[in-house]
């Protein structure tokens, strides 16, 4: 397939970052929509992350300098939420965001809290979530395990000027129950902003599609998924760059 540009010497070959594949992601959502089949832990198992892991995939306001300071911004930007099966909705959102400051911090709620609030637990770890968040340019930071309730803690501690609430075309807000309560303090305080997606989709939405196309998914992914397991089982360390 690609001899082609081999012989012009136009090609290259980019691992991709082991411990998660979408053969991974798929079998957790063929669990989350029917838990009774018996899934091997090896295909559920989450990234393991690391500060440098972390910081390998945060990647820079402006190519070829260095990451920004939350210590030298002068309006800093806070956006919670789950950003779980990042999506365009998502990434217009935090676009719109980092427009309105010189530094973007993304709080991420923990796999418990949102367990906790929404009844079921996320497709992806927050491991996975503060990865796929720091890829993008728009993002300087995350907070791991953001609180539910913005605090003046936070505030303070994190010198944020403005609050940013997400929200779907269709008018529903971004996130779920308790928005109001969670957002109080910085709608007091008038620093609580409201962007729209320009999108209708949601994580939520993802997955119903995923359901819809639940009899094509699992013969699809049950051959690739025994390739994985057996690459998993079989591996050695890969050093990374």
């Amino acid at each position: 397939m690609y001899c082609d540009a081999i012989a012009q010497k136009r090609f290259q070959l980019l691992k991709r970052t082991e411990g998660i594949s979408t053969t991974q992601i798929l079998e957790r959502l063929l669990r989350s929509a029917d838990p009774k089949p018996q899934v091997s832990q090896a295909a559920l198992q989450g990234t393991l992350a690391t500060t440098q892991r972390l910081s390998q995939f945060a990647a820079p306001a402006a190519p070829g300098k260095p990451q920004r300071l939350i210590s030298e911004a002068s309006k800093v930007v806070y956006l919670a939420g789950s950003f779980d099966l990042l999506h365009a909705g998502h990434v217009r959102v935090l676009e719109k965001a980092a427009q309105m400051g010189d530094y973007l911090l993304v709080g991420l709620y923990s796999d418990d809290l949102l367990r906790r609030q929404r009844g079921s637990e996320p497709v992806l770890t927050l491991s996975e979530r503060a990865l796929a968040v720091l890829s993008l340019r728009w993002v300087d930071d995350v907070v791991l395990g953001a609180p539910w309730e913005i605090n003046q803690d936070l505030l303070t501690t994190m010198n944020i000027q403005i609050v940013v609430i997400g929200r779907r075309s269709s008018g529903h807000p971004s996130s779920v129950k308790g928005v109001d309560e969670r957002f109080s303090l910085p709608s007091i305080r008038g620093i609580l902003q409201e962007v729209e997606s320009g999108s209708d989709l949601s994580s939520a939405e993802i997955c119903r599609r995923f359901v819809a196309r639940r009899e094509e998914i699992v013969q699809r992914n049950g051959k690739l998924l025994q390739k994985e397991l057996s690459y998993i089982e079989g591996r050695g360390y890969v050093p990374e760059t």
